[in-house]
Formats: C-alpha cells, structure tokens, sequence
C-alpha cells in the first residue's frame, strides 16, 4: 500500500469517526426531547469540576485542566435544563463542548477553557443535544438526595465543588477562586 493511499484511509478512518461520535453523543447525553432535567454528570477528582459523563471521543475532548481527561467520581448529577429561573435557581450554565466542563455564560466573554480561550457552549437553543441552559438551584439547604457546596470560580467561570481543603485545578492557573452562591445539586 502507497503513503498517499495510507493516509487517505487514515484521514477517512477519522472523519467517519468524529461524525459517529457526533452523531450518537447528543442523542445518548440528552434523554427524551420533552424532559426538562438529565443526569450524566460528575466530579472530576483532579480539577473538581462538573463534568459530563462521557467517553472521550475522537478530537480530544473531555480536557481536564489538571491534565488529560476529566477522571469522574462520586454523584451521579441530575441538571435542570430550559425551566424558569427563580430567585433560588440561576439560568445561563452551559456544557462547553470543548473540555466537557459546566460554566456560566452570563458575562461577555465566556470564562477560560482547559483546551484554550474561552468555553464554547454550541449553538443556543439546540433541544436535541446536550448544550441546555442549565438552570441550578442554589442557597437552599440540602437533602437526602443533594450536595451543596459547588461554586462559581470568577478565573475560568467554571463550577466547582468548594468541600475541600484546596480548589481543585483552574484552567486560568492555580486553584479555583470562589465567588457567588453556594450551588445545592440534586443526584441519583
């Protein structure tokens, strides 16, 4: 076999895997079209973020800004998405579909990513996939079924869970820093 026939097959090999990949990975993260809440999301033990559930795919996602892939322990997460906010309940966190990370997108600029630059939420309004406008509840106490503690760092605009001695690892240097409400996440 030829270089040039080689590295065709290779480049075709993994063009029909990242379109696979996209094509399965909103379906399979975003449960029925009407629901308005999915889980699939963990605590990352290097970083100590909230992180989607999911293999890494082709390309290079799910980046841990402590180095490779987000390493996903604990809770699993149940997120509402699309529903009002409230006075206990912020809108506006979004899944960056870069480093598979939860951050809020409610200022100009869109935190910093592991990947680089800022997050990247996909496109706005997109029901069939797993880019929801997360809605999380927050300053209400716990239950049998919650965790609270997760935070708003104001470096990378990324959640946090804020129950540690240290931050986890920021992807704009250092630790996390704290900032906002204390986030209550309910779980399976």
């Amino acid at each position: 076999m030829t270089d040039s026939r080689r590295a065709f097959l290779a480049k075709a090999a993994k063009i029909t895997a990242v379109a696979a990949t996209a094509a399965v990975l909103p379906t399979a993260l975003a449960g029925p079209a009407s629901a308005s809440a999915h889980s699939y999301y963990f605590f990352c033990t290097k970083c100590f973020g909230m992180t989607v559930g999911v293999i890494t795919p082709p390309g290079g996602l799910n980046i841990c800004p402590a180095g490779g892939n987000h390493t996903q322990a604990g809770y699993n997460f149940i997120l509402p998405y699309n529903v009002s906010e409230t006075a206990n309940a912020q809108a506006n966190w979004r899944l960056c579909q870069k480093c598979f990370s939860l951050f809020w997108r409610g200022y100009p600029t869109d935190g910093v990513c592991a990947t680089g630059g800022g997050h990247d939420s996909g496109p706005d309004g997109d029901q069939q996939s797993f880019f929801h406008n997360f809605v999380l509840n927050h300053d209400v106490p716990p239950g049998p079924k919650s965790q609270d503690a997760w935070r708003f760092c104001v470096k990378c605009y990324g959640l946090f869970f804020f129950g540690y001695s240290t931050n986890g690892r920021c992807p704009a240097g250092n630790e996390h820093k704290e900032a906002g409400f204390n986030f209550v996440l309910d779980h399976l």
